[in-house]
């Protein structure tokens, strides 16, 4: 799995399990992160993603799935009401 894939990261491409951790540096402190136990930010062979940047990316994938909803919604409605 890509460990830059949008979104929440689940794994790491070495096949670990992804985990959701707090950041202790001077630069984030306590900003959350998905991490692989073997990753950190400068090692780009592992995951490493910042949670908040991970939750707009699906608030952003998740907007035109709802525009879609609710379009389909009114279309069944309007079938009902005929």
């Amino acid at each position: 799995m890509d460990h830059h894939e949008r979104g929440f990261s689940g794994h790491c491409r070495c096949g670990e399990r992804g985990r959701l951790l707090t950041s202790k540096t001077a630069n984030n402190p306590g900003r959350l992160f998905f991490g692989c136990r073997f990753g950190d930010e400068k090692n780009q062979n592992h995951l490493f993603k910042w949670a908040d940047e991970s939750m707009v990316e699906e608030i952003e994938d998740m907007k035109p799935k709802i525009n879609d909803l609710e379009k389909a919604s009114l279309t069944l409605e309007k079938g009902l009401s005929a």
